[in-house]
């Protein structure tokens, strides 16, 4: 697939963890957006009957299964965060998955101009997976560690070690920056700041 050549502008969001790359996609999804969520995709492609499941199993065990058999991220989290050769060996078998579903679903969206402002990848390893090669541009979206924290723990309620661990094994927002088009500080105590400035970089970048 190559960038898109006018029919529909493909815009990149990423981020390290905790930093309001969703709160940016639904922002640009009620601006027109058709957004695909990474995290979300390869939660789908984790679930039993898909090929990242079986895969999952028998490189990290059975320990990371909940009551149902289903794949609980919270323990695999923790066990992949604290290991950088095991979150590279998860990547391996989650990001062909994801990749190929997200190029899927772009080439659809691209092929019927109209029914959508734009495209958003939301993804936190886009940079690393190379879907910024298939964007038109890249946002970095960031934030201070303790709002990143503070958020993390609401969302995901684990504890501040597993956090650091999370923090440690993600690439360093020095790094994205080179590929970033715009960087956004999200240290907005509220959405509608937030809004009120993804509104106006859409229409300053001319994304619509």
């Amino acid at each position: 697939m190559t960038r898109s050549s006018g029919r529909v502008k493909i815009l990149g969001i990423t981020g390290n963890s905790g930093a309001g790359k969703s709160a940016v996609s639904g922002i640009c999804a009620e601006l027109g957006a058709y957004v695909l969520n990474a995290d979300t995709i390869n939660h789908d492609n984790m679930t039993a009957g898909r090929p990242a499941y079986y895969e999952i199993c028998e490189t990290f065990g059975t320990e990371i299964l909940d009551e149902d058999q289903a794949v609980d991220r919270r323990r695999l989290g923790g066990k992949v965060f604290a290991d950088k050769a095991l979150l590279a060996r998860l990547v391996d078998i989650t990001h062909k998955h994801v990749v190929a579903e997200i190029l899927r679903r772009t080439a659809q969206v691209a092929a019927s101009p109209g029914e959508y402002g734009f495209v958003v990848i939301d993804a936190p390893l886009l940079v690393e997976a190379g879907l910024h090669t298939h964007c038109d541009e890249v946002w970095l979206v960031t934030a201070d560690d303790e709002t990143r924290r503070s958020r993390i723990r609401a969302r995901d309620n684990i504890g501040d070690d597993q956090i650091t661990n999370r923090f440690a094994s993600a690439t360093p927002e020095h790094e994205l920056k080179r590929y970033a088009h715009e960087v956004i500080d999200n240290n907005y105590s509220g959405i509608k700041e937030l809004r009120n400035h993804i509104s106006k970089l859409i229409a300053k970048r001319g994304i619509l």
